[in-house]
C-alpha cells in the first residue's frame, strides 16, 4: 500500500494541470482574503453586518473568505485525480498493475485527503498572517480567542478534504473530467443557492454543500442544519459519493 500511495503522490504532483490548479487555489485563498481585508469598511456606513470594527469574528471570516472559491477548486482537484486517468486512458495501466482496484482507489483517497489537509492548513495560516497584517495596519486585528473563531478555522480546514472527496466521487461516477468539473462547480455555486433561496426550510437545508458551509458562518440560520450537524451531513454525502463511485469503478470496464 505504501508503494501505491507513493505512486499516486507522484501522479498528483507531476501533472501540470494539478500544479496550476494548486497555484490558483493559493492565489484565490490568500489574495482574495487580503483584498477584502483592505477594502471592507471599518465603520457602519455599509451597514452593521459589514462593520469589521464591531464584529471580531467577521474579521476572521473576511481573512479566510478566499477559501470559498478555493474549496470549489479543491473539488476540481479531486476530479482531476481520477478524471485525468480516464481522459488519457492511463486507468487501464493503473488497474493492470493493481488488479484489486479498491486498493488503487484507497491510495488515491489517502493522497487526496493528506494533500488537501496540508494545502488548507498552509493557506489558512498564510491568510491569517497576511490578512492580520493588513487589518493591523488599519487599526484592528485578528482575535483568535473570540467565540466561534476555532470553529471557523477548523471547519474551513476540514471542509477541504470534504470538497476534494466529493469531487473524487463525482469523477468516478461520471468518468468524464469536463462534465465532472462542471458538476463540481455548478452544484455548490449555482444550483444550491437557488434551491436554498426558494426552499430554505424544506429542501434547502438538505443541500450538502450549503449544509457543510454552516460550520464557517458567523450566525447560525434556524432554517438550516446546525454548524457541526451540517458539516457531518456534508462529509457523509462526500463519503457516499466515493463509495458509490468506487463500486461503479470496480464493476465497469476500465
Amino acid at each position: 500500500m505504501i508503494g501505491l500511495i507513493r505512486a499516486e503522490w507522484l501522479k498528483l504532483r507531476s501533472v501540470r494541470s494539478n500544479v496550476v490548479l494548486m497555484v490558483a487555489i493559493a492565489v484565490l485563498a490568500v489574495g482574495l482574503g487580503a483584498l477584502l481585508c483592505a477594502v471592507v469598511p471599518l465603520d457602519d456606513t455599509a451597514g452593521a453586518e459589514n462593520d469589521l470594527g464591531v464584529y471580531p469574528l467577521l474579521r476572521l471570516q473576511i481573512a479566510t473568505a478566499g477559501f470559498g472559491l478555493g474549496l470549489a477548486l479543491l473539488g476540481v482537484l479531486g476530479v482531476q485525480v481520477i478524471g485525468q486517468e480516464y481522459r488519457f486512458n492511463t486507468i487501464r495501466a493503473t488497474f493492470a498493475a493493481v488488479p484489486r482496484r479498491g486498493r488503487a482507489l484507497v491510495a488515491k483517497v489517502v493522497v487526496v485527503v493528506v494533500a488537501t489537509l496540508t494545502i488548507a492548513a498552509s493557506l489558512i495560516a498564510l491568510s491569517l498572517l497576511v490578512g492580520g497584517a493588513i487589518l493591523s495596519s488599519r487599526g484592528v486585528g485578528l482575535d483568535l480567542s473570540v467565540e466561534g473563531a476555532w470553529r471557523v478555522l477548523v471547519g474551513t480546514w476540514l471542509l477541504a478534504p470534504g470538497y476534494a472527496l466529493a469531487g473524487f466521487g463525482i469523477g468516478m461516477i461520471l468518468r468524464q473530467p469536463i462534465g465532472s468539473i462542471v458538476a463540481v462547480l455548478a452544484w455548490p455555486m449555482v444550483i444550491e443557492p437557488i434551491v436554498v433561496a426558494f426552499l430554505r426550510s424544506s429542501v434547502g437545508r438538505w443541500m450538502p454543500y450549503n449544509a457543510g458551509s454552516q460550520v464557517v458562518e458567523r450566525v447560525g440560520d434556524p432554517d438550516l442544519l446546525s454548524p457541526w450537524g451540517g458539516f457531518a451531513y456534508f462529509c457523509a454525502v462526500a463519503v457516499l459519493l466515493c463509495l458509490v463511485g468506487g463500486v461503479m469503478v470496480s464493476r465497469r470496464d476500465a
